[in-house]
């Protein structure tokens, strides 16, 4: 199927005389804006889950030193002799957890819409009912995934003269209005330029016509109608849009510190917890009220959030992230840096030997 060709502001006003049939069953609010379909979401029931994120191994002394001063050494605007001699005097390991909700929902709207008839087979009301939005089976590739399909809805052809140039399939040149040539821009159109010293000479461009021919129209004076391209007329058919989306919400528990929900979402830990189900139950955890009300939270928000759409599939995934925390001394200066995910990143920024303004470590 082509490719629909759009509708300019004048083709929006010659549609205006254009009559279609009435609408097929299920079709009725139909025009030429998107008119959004809704199918009521389903739901089901899940047991409560029990986990436990397993206990942190402690950082040592040294692999925090030698973590520090490899990431300060590829940086150009920090000194390495502060991460080599400062005393870490408390180190504190745990984890962050990452808590992520997913919702996969699927969308459908219709357009009529249209393209160059090319005098093949037309699949009109004659060959049957339109299926209604919903009976259109159409899958998702991948769940979770963004993925936008767009179908012909079947015995929805209608075939009309265009509207843009009445049938006739070409259009008078908007460039050189139907001149077929143009007046030369080197020249001005006088056929002659002037050298450096004023003395003139024919135009080598228009040797001396003063005008050149169109290169829009290719001389002709007019051009190929953009909408049916010559074809004379357009079939007309309703286009169905469905739309397959993933919306992603997501918190960080951090029990022991406070750092940015930005990196934990790159940085690397263990999947304690992936379920997915056609509604989500909220986590029930046991001694850590702070994740369940983050549980909660999340998937009242999504039961909410998508009336207009149908749910396909939910899901819910919980990691936890390595996180040190280590307070430093060094000279008359004291504060703390952080080292989190399998990466070992580094976070710190009161980093003291800093070499120009305005830099963190990160």
């Amino acid at each position: 199927m082509e490719t629909n060709y759009g509708m300019e502001l004048d083709d929006q006003l010659s549609l205006d005389s254009t009559e279609f049939s009435k609408p097929p069953p299920g079709y009725d609010t139909l025009a030429n804006d998107n008119v959004a379909t809704t199918n009521p979401a389903a739901s089901s029931e899940h047991n409560n889950l029990n986990l436990l994120v397993a206990s942190s191994s402690t950082m040592s002394n040294a692999d925090a030193r030698e973590y520090l001063v490899d990431y300060i050494c590829k940086q150009s605007c920090y000194g390495n002799s502060a991460a080599r001699d400062m005393n870490m005097n408390n180190i504190t390991s745990s984890h962050g957890l990452h808590y992520t909700v997913e919702t996969f929902t699927e969308s459908r709207s219709t357009e009529r819409t249209h393209e160059p008839f090319h005098g093949d087979e037309v699949d009109g009301p004659s060959n049957g009912a339109p299926p209604t939005t919903w009976d259109i089976e159409v899958t998702p590739e991948q769940e979770f995934v963004d993925k936008t399909r767009i179908l012909k809805v079947p015995h929805t052809d209608e075939i009309k003269t265009c509207h843009h140039c009445n049938g006739v399939g070409i259009l008078t040149c908007d460039e050189c209005d139907a001149l077929g040539t143009k007046r030369c821009s080197w020249c001005v159109g006088n056929g002659v330029t002037f050298t450096k010293k004023g003395k003139s000479k024919k135009c080598k461009h228009c040797v001396g016509a003063g005008r050149l021919k169109c290169v829009k129209c290719n001389g002709s004076g007019h051009c190929k109608c953009s909408i049916c391209l010559n074809y004379k007329q357009l079939r007309w058919f309703i286009s169905l849009t469905v739309k397959f989306v993933n919306h992603v919400d997501d918190d960080v528990i951090q029990h022991l510190t406070n750092l940015p929900i930005e990196f934990f979402r790159s940085a690397s830990g263990d999947r304690v917890l992936q379920e997915e189900s056609l509604s989500l139950t909220p986590l029930a955890i046991v001694n850590d009220e702070k994740l369940n009300e983050c549980s909660r939270r999340l998937i009242e928000k999504h039961r909410m959030a998508f009336e207009a759409e149908r749910v396909l599939l939910q899901r819910h995934t919980l990691r936890a992230i390595p996180l040190s925390e280590i307070h430093w001394t060094w000279k008359n200066k004291a504060n703390r840096f952080w080292i989190y995910g399998y990466e070992n990143r580094i976070y710190c920024p009161k980093y003291p030997q800093s070499r120009c303004w305005g830099c963190t470590v990160l």
